[in-house]
């Protein structure tokens, strides 16, 4: 570690207000690359990346700049392309790698993770290469995408994680809770019209005619991924918020957490989506479960306790969504089995879950069970432009015309684009980081709040891999990018301690 980075690190220069105020002007300025222009998409990249760069790597703040990409990777600019804020972190890499300026603060530790990036791009070359017949245009905007997008996974992978910081990452997903709840509000009264600080999906999940078939999208811009997004953070701060509960000392404020909490919640009722749901109640009762981990004094008393307020928690949110009018989510439940009893007679069952009856999933999974049938898949199409996924996920099939869009469950759409090497690497990756966190988890000489932090990177990964199932975020690249700069930082955090900080 130099003797800069330890400054940086004891002075803990990073803060809310910068990041938040250099993501702003960043989403602003993607104004002007949300047109179809190319020309206008670039120049709109390459502008915010001299924003973002200046005020983040320049001044040697690389956790900063993580976060700064976290939360504008969130918005969904130029999804079809390649994701605009994929575009700006390739733009920085090559300004970073020409600046000769270091790469991460850390070199991570972990043997798999660095080759397991170089298998998924080596994947997606293949694809390139051999399969892949996307247009001149789209395949370069496609291998810049991908590139951006796999160094925000270095790079948030080769950071240093203090106590300190994971507080502001918790602080600063408050934030995003509270302004993505705004969003979802927005598309209700319109008052704001769509633009990328408040993006507006036109679901109808206020119309109770509509038998709500959809969700609000908050700031990434579709139901189902709002609903996954908020699911990781209502872990994340139930994680923390448990061990808050049996500690009066604690490094986070216990009004922090419970908002974060509340409002995440909230927004996995107006995303509407079950399977998010679900996840929820079972992940966080996993969370539960993983806590008495931290500590080998668990007593009895303390869990109840916990056990109480959780149970407070849970009927308050209830009783709030429901006078808010935002409990469609369990007439949902209600209209979906009652469906399937009278189309099928499944209501849950393992036949149900794999041809996707049960999961609102039969067409999606027909298609790709028809696509998986049409070649071997040992390379993929490789990384690509919307235009270009389709070929990936339907080929010629009646199923591209009649489903479109993603392939609407990530385990076929990481075959799909990288074939079975990068399928085996992508999955390897989440399964590597909940090893290793589980093991850092009972470890007692490091400090609290980073084994928290890897006790919630276990159900954040295993809620990314459970929502999977039905939910495709190669789809949204820029939300792609971000949900693998929540698996480096898992894997920086267990990395990290061995600096002393």
């Amino acid at each position: 570690m130099t003797d800069n980075l330890k400054r940086n690190i004891s002075k803990d220069t990073s803060s809310i207000k910068r990041i938040v105020f250099t993501a702003l002007p960043a989403l602003v300025l993607a104004e002007i690359a949300q047109k179809k222009d190319p020309v206008l998409i670039a120049f709109g990249a390459i502008l915010i990346a001299i924003w973002i760069y200046n005020r983040t790597l320049r001044k040697g703040h690389q956790f900063d700049y993580i976060m700064v990409m976290f939360m504008c990777c969130l918005f969904p600019v130029q999804i079809g392309f390649g994701g605009v804020f994929p575009l700006v972190a390739m733009l920085i890499y090559f300004i970073q790698l020409f600046s000769f300026r270091k790469f991460g603060e850390i070199n991570t530790s972990d043997a798999y993770f660095k080759p397991l990036i170089g298998i998924l791009l080596l994947s997606s070359v293949l694809g390139w290469l051999f399969v892949n017949q996307s247009d001149n245009l789209n395949l370069f905007v496609s291998i810049l995408s991908f590139v951006g997008i796999l160094s925000l996974l270095y790079f948030s992978g080769s950071v240093i994680v203090t106590p300190l910081r994971i507080v502001l990452f918790i602080k600063l997903n408050v934030f995003l809770t509270f302004y993505s709840l705004i969003a979802s509000l927005n598309t209700i009264v319109k008052i704001i019209p769509n633009m990328v600080l408040l993006p507006q999906w036109a679901g109808e999940w206020i119309n109770t005619n509509a038998l709500f078939e959809a969700g609000a999208g908050g700031i990434v811009g579709v139901s189902p991924l709002n609903g996954q997004f908020n699911l990781l953070l209502a872990i994340l701060f139930f994680s923390f918020y448990f061990y808050s509960l049996s500690n009066t000392r604690f490094i986070i404020n216990k009004k922090v957490l419970i908002t974060g909490v509340v409002l995440s919640v909230i927004n996995i009722f107006t995303a509407g989506s079950k399977a998010v749901f679900t996840s929820m109640i079972v992940l966080v009762f996993l969370v539960y479960l993983l806590q008495r981990k931290l500590s080998s004094d668990r007593k009895l008393g303390k869990s109840l306790y916990q056990a109480v307020v959780v149970l407070v928690i849970t009927v308050g949110i209830f009783g709030l969504v429901s006078t808010l009018g935002f409990d469609h989510i369990l007439k949902r439940f209600e209209y979906q089995i009652e469906k399937n009893e009278e189309n099928t007679g499944k209501v849950f069952t393992l036949e149900g879950v794999l041809d996707g009856t049960v999961l609102n999933r039969s067409n999606a999974f027909e298609a790709a069970f028809v696509n998986y049938d049409r070649r071997n898949w040992f390379i993929g199409y490789g990384w690509s432009t919307h235009e270009f996924q389709l070929d990936a996920f339907y080929g010629n099939s009646v199923f591209r015309t009649t489903r479109g869009g993603s392939a609407h469950s990530q385990y076929f759409s990481t075959l799909f684009l990288f074939g079975w090497i990068g399928f085996l690497a992508f999955w390897i990756l989440h399964v590597r980081l909940i090893k290793k966190s589980y093991i850092f988890l009972s470890q007692k000489m490091h400090p609290i709040e980073n084994r928290i932090f890897a006790m919630a990177c276990i159900g954040m990964v295993l809620a990314l891999m459970i929502h999977g199932v039905t939910a495709d975020n190669t789809w949204y690249a820029s939300y792609f990018a971000s949900t693998l700069i929540t698996i480096g930082l898992g894997f920086s955090n267990v990395n990290s301690v061995k600096y002393h900080f």
